[in-house]
């Protein structure tokens, strides 16, 4: 017989809230390593209904920091065992019209990498991170 204890349901819930926070700022880590600009979680965000980080509208040419004349990011995180991207992706993009900010989703299934959704030419487009990140850097999106 196994030792292990089920968990309650406010145990469950517990986990996941932390792992959702830990994929989050594993996000703005990241988000903050490539872009040389700190970017944080926004804390409440779930109880508060609003994306989990906001991107603004940077880019960098040359060096230097340069507006960009479209709206930044409206980003929502999400690292579960099973993916429900429709879910997540209306919910991302819900979020992204309050905020009048571009909407993406990062996603991720456990053990595997980041994929971005958002979209290109009005259609929505599923990358990894660092395609993403490349085409984002290099204005293409």
């Amino acid at each position: 017989m196994s030792s292990k204890k089920k968990k309650s349901p406010s145990q469950r819930g517990k986990w996941s809230r932390t792992k959702g926070a830990n994929a989050e700022r594993a996000v703005a880590t990241l988000l903050t390593k490539d872009l040389g600009v700190t970017i944080q979680r926004k804390l409440g965000a779930s109880r508060a209904g609003g994306s989990d980080i906001e991107l603004d509208s940077h880019s960098y040419i040359d060096d230097r920091l340069v507006m960009r004349t479209h709206p930044g990011w409206s980003i929502e995180v999400k690292h579960h065992k099973t993916i429900k991207l429709e879910a997540w992706w209306s919910q991302t993009i819900e979020q992204a019209d309050k905020e009048e900010r571009r909407p993406l989703l990062v996603f991720r299934r456990d053990r595997e990498d980041w994929q971005c959704m958002y979209l290109y030419d009005g259609e929505p487009v599923i990358t990894d991170y660092e395609t993403w990140m490349a085409l984002n850097k290099d204005n293409k999106i």
